[in-house]
């Protein structure tokens, strides 16, 4: 009789005996109860996993704990040690409603069960896997006192000790991303060829340069520097996605970040973020035959996932296909019921359209979830639909005013809604601005249609020639005459 001994995916391997998740042969901490959900998910691969199936599996009956919160923390764990996103999930997938599914090919590698083997607890495998997982994370942590004291420690757990410490901080948000970066630093200097160290560097650079907290002048070359170290020790999708990224939104090198996203398709084709970041480049550049394909693949392989249904939305809508953008839109917001997002892209795309009072429908949408205001509501309901929504986007500008006191906002959104409420000169300047910060969102807005009526403008012509656009622009949709009517 035999019984699965290791699930092997992507560049991780399970050891269910052992209880360790380890990435290309190294260690990476994983508590008792996040690994027995992984390890429940990925032998169900392609299943849709309840979430009452994973908190009987972790919690028996008579057991009072807090299990919503519970597995919600297991699976905020394991998207860390897998280094995987919710929103773009390449391992475990939220269906909503439903559970979770775990996304990548498993290979399972069976052993022969032994015949006398003795059979312990659950409680009893817990209380092992647990000590097991302390002993583990009191090494690596006693590894760092000691290479930082100058004691004699192995350049691998000394790598490995600092490397942990980085991911912890990259885990803090904006607080920790500067101090992950000499953590990921030190790990890498300890051991050369420790390629995650350089990717995680690479990322902890971006969202430092994406969130406008290093200059975009700092932070973009110095992600560059450590993907590209790290696709130097390995061929692998992760350093290949951050620069194309850099390619396309700090470099305006087009072509070369087309030929990255594509590299990294190649060697990992159910990668979520490689297939989106190639269907918005081409996007952008006004090949949206192409972009709807690239884009359409990927859902196939990952339904209802929310992130790829959004993007599906705005590809089309940046096609001037306007219907099976209303369409994807509103699958996007099924998904997502509690989300605002979905419905002020519809009332944007039916202000575009004419459709006043459909516009009107979705922003009283988005002022229930948001829980707008009672004054502010009294004075857009007492409007006639086209000025109502006039009304609703200038509060929009000054909501993103208020907002840059705490976070960076990049001009390219004020940008939009100028441009929709007739103030050209001034959506121009944002547009300018964005290039100079290099927003990451620019060079996809650049082909939206709420710019249809400052195409012609030369100021925006020669924006389009700065950042290297190299398709013919778009020509302007009917619905243009809608904005041009608009305009004061």
């Amino acid at each position: 009789m035999t019984r699965p001994r290791l699930l092997r995916f992507g560049v991780f391997e399970m050891d269910l005996e052992a209880r360790e998740l380890r990435r290309r042969g190294l260690f990476v901490p994983l508590p008792p109860q996040p690994f027995a959900v992984l390890a429940e998910l990925a032998t169900r691969r392609g299943q849709v996993v309840s979430r009452e199936d994973l908190q009987a599996r972790l919690w028996p009956d008579g057991v009072h704990v807090d299990q919503e919160r519970g597995l919600n923390h297991c699976l905020n764990r394991i998207r860390r040690a897998l280094g995987d996103e919710a929103h773009t999930p390449r391992f475990v997938e939220t269906v909503p409603r439903q559970g979770y599914r775990f996304l990548a090919a498993v290979e399972v590698v069976e052993i022969e069960a032994e015949v006398a083997s003795p059979v312990r607890s659950r409680a009893s495998l817990r209380w092992l896997a647990g000590a097991a997982a302390l002993v583990l994370a009191l090494q690596m942590a006693d590894a760092r006192r000691r290479a930082r004291s100058g004691a004699d420690v192995s350049p691998v757990a000394a790598a490995q000790g600092a490397f942990l410490e980085g991911r912890r901080l990259l885990d803090e948000g904006p607080a920790g991303w500067r101090r992950s970066v000499e953590s990921f630093r030190e790990a890498a200097l300890h051991d050369p060829g420790f390629a995650p160290a350089h990717y995680e560097m690479a990322d902890a650079y971006m969202r430092l340069g994406e969130n406008g907290i290093l200059p975009a002048h700092e932070a973009f070359p110095a992600a560059r520097r450590a993907a590209q170290a790290a696709l130097a020790i390995e061929d692998d999708p992760e350093p290949l996605v951050i620069l194309a990224a850099i390619g396309l939104n700090y470099e305006w090198d087009w072509a070369s970040a087309e030929r990255s996203y594509r590299r990294a398709r190649g060697l990992e084709p159910d990668r979520i973020d490689a297939s989106l970041g190639l269907a918005r480049l081409l996007s952008a550049a006004g090949r949206h035959d192409e972009a709807v394909r690239v884009v359409s693949e990927i859902e196939t392989r990952h339904p209802g996932c929310p992130v790829i249904v959004r993007d599906s939305a705005l590809t089309y809508y940046r096609a001037r296909r306007f219907d099976e953008a209303a369409r994807r839109l509103r699958d996007w917001a099924a998904l997502e019921p509690g989300l605002r997002d979905p419905h002020h892209w519809l009332a944007i795309l039916h202000y575009l359209r004419g459709q006043d009072e459909s516009a009107v429908s979705e922003v009283r949408l988005v002022m229930d979830l948001a829980k707008a205001h009672a004054q502010f509501r009294a004075r857009f309901d007492a409007l006639p639909p086209g000025p109502a929504m006039a009304f609703y986007l200038r509060g929009c500008v000054r909501y993103l005013e208020g907002l840059q006191a705490t976070e960076w906002v990049t001009p390219d959104d004020f940008a939009r809604l100028r441009a929709l409420i007739g103030e050209r000169e001034q959506a121009l300047r944002d547009l300018e601005r964005a290039a100079d910060e290099r927003s990451p969102r620019l060079l996809p807005y650049l082909n939206d249609p709420v710019f249809d009526t400052l195409r012609a403008e030369a100021r925006f012509q020669a924006l389009q020639q700065r950042v290297r656009v190299p398709a013919a622009p778009p020509a302007p949709s009917a619905r243009a005459v809608v904005l041009a009517l608009r305009a004061p």
